[in-house]
């Protein structure tokens, strides 16, 4: 999976072009190989809403993977009765091979690699329209097979709201990892890259200990980061923010959030 990443020069400030820059790495973020699994976003949940196929079936699998489902290889056993009473009412003959290789394909992916500790999994699947998502929440799924012309979202829809959504900042002078969190799955989604800006020393305390003044790029460093974190938060529709990193780093950049977001930071900031 590949991270989008930005990369700041010393002297950068905070423009509508770096802004630009940001959103579109977040719109992006992540990028999956096709084969990972992914969490539910509001964008994600966006996408397949808007999907409609004419002329082919979207096949939206759910399935519960229970810890005793995990023994052992339990879920073959359901993903099994699934398979059957999907194919078995369907007599056209093109069309029940169309849909036994759309479910084949979805098996093989099982096989490859179940979800880590995520209790519900759903996939939707169509070649004909190029259509593959692998999606896992950490709450249990109803068992189902749909074939309908759009994604079946209802199940995906009832998880989104049941546990809150929090953006996670790790704060850094030289690199910046930006993650979302939900229900115990975090996925990263951009890292900012930096110049590592030096601090100058200026006289006026004790004589073994001057004072260290941040410089300009320090300060231009920290408004994009705070920005983004705004951005983040505002496209994943987190619900609190929590920042990491250095003191020095983490005021520096909560001084350039706006008050409605200083006041969605977590009660508890990680050091």
């Amino acid at each position: 999976m590949s991270i989008p990443s930005l990369s700041l020069g010393g002297h950068d400030h905070y423009t509508p072009e770096i802004r630009d820059r940001i959103l579109e790495k977040l719109r992006a973020a992540p990028s999956a190989d096709g084969t990972a699994y992914q969490m539910l976003t509001p964008a994600r949940l966006r996408a397949l809403a808007e999907i409609e196929a004419t002329g082919a079936a979207v096949v939206s699998f759910y399935m519960r993977l229970s810890p005793d489902r995990r023994l052992a290889g339990a879920w073959r056993t359901f993903f099994s009765s699934l398979y059957d009473a999907t194919l078995k009412p369907i007599e056209d003959r093109r069309r029940r091979e169309e849909i036994r290789d759309e479910l084949d394909r979805i098996g093989q992916a099982l096989e490859a690699k179940l979800p880590a500790l995520n209790r519900g999994v759903a996939f939707f699947s169509s070649r004909k329209l190029g259509l593959w998502r692998q999606i896992a929440v950490s709450v249990p799924l109803p068992d189902g097979v749909w074939l309908n012309p759009q994604p079946y979202l209802r199940p995906l829809v009832r998880t989104r709201d049941e546990h809150d959504r929090f953006i996670l900042v790790l704060l850094s002078e030289e690199l910046s990892r930006f993650f979302i969190s939900q229900i115990g799955q975090v996925e990263e989604v951009l890292e900012i890259r930096a110049e590592q800006p030096r601090k100058a020393l200026t006289d006026g305390g004790p004589k073994d200990r001057p004072h260290v003044r941040v410089t300009e790029p320090m300060k231009h460093e920290a408004r994009v980061l705070a920005h983004a974190a705004e951005l983040a938060l505002t496209q994943f529709e987190g619900r609190y923010l929590l920042l990491s990193g250095g003191l020095e780093v983490r005021k520096a950049v909560i001084q350039y959030l706006p008050k409605h977001i200083q006041q969605s930071i977590g009660e508890r900031i990680l050091g």
